[in-house]
């Protein structure tokens, strides 16, 4: 009985796995953690960066949602950008699915006059979730693609329109359901950077861990 009723509870807003919100309902996810990355400095070669996201989704209809996402680091990078997802199949044990987002990221930086960089690129990723008595366990792998690269340096600007696959994406995320209208999480990811001798990332990878939860509106 018991743990049927954290399935149920799990069910009630799936935001972070691979079901998706019921229809009609409308759900809020926060967090926050730090994404690592690498500067090469002798007195920081590693560096954790405050890290943070807003996601809120609608259930369009039955095994259908769409959501806008929001990610930042620092307060310096933003991506933002909306985001559909599937559910492909779904039981009380488990669901899979498929989400895409396309996106644009925003990095700027004040100096003699406004620097500014960033991207257009779409994610695409599978998702698995197992739920059990202890919540719900999702398993996400997927690619980003960059489309238009752009940036503005003391005036001079450069835009690159060459498609290009720029990271493989990996995730775990736990779902533990605190009532009938809210869950906590806690997400790991990790992203691997196809850019030879990437500048920033720690033997090609991104890793961030983000804590935070789930509220129905």
């Amino acid at each position: 009985m018991t743990a049927a009723l954290l399935a149920l509870a799990v069910a009630l807003l799936p935001v972070r796995t691979a079901e998706t919100v019921p229809p009609g309902r409308l759900a809020l996810h926060l967090d926050g953690g730090f994404a690592i990355v690498r500067l090469g400095l002798p007195v920081l070669p590693v560096l954790p960066v405050l890290s943070g996201d807003a996601e809120i989704a609608y259930g369009v209809t039955r095994g259908v949602d769409v959501r806008l996402h929001y990610m930042t680091h620092l307060g310096l990078v933003h991506r933002i950008g909306p985001e559909l997802r599937l559910r492909l199949f779904g039981s009380e044990r488990g669901a899979f699915g498929v989400r895409v987002m396309p996106s644009v990221r925003f990095v700027g930086a004040a100096q003699e006059g406004v620097d500014y960089a960033g991207d257009i690129s779409t994610q695409a990723a599978v998702l698995g979730t197992l739920r059990g008595r202890l919540g719900a366990l999702t398993a996400e792998a997927g690619l980003t693609a960059q489309w238009i690269l752009y940036q503005s340096i003391t005036g001079m600007r450069h835009i690159d329109d060459r498609p290009y696959l720029a990271y493989l994406d990996f995730a775990l995320e736990w779902e533990k359901p605190l009532g009938p209208s809210s869950n906590f999480t806690l997400r790991l990811e990790v992203s691997v950077s196809r850019t030879p001798d990437d500048p920033f990332g720690i033997y090609q990878m991104y890793p961030r861990i983000v804590a935070g939860g789930n509220f129905g509106l």
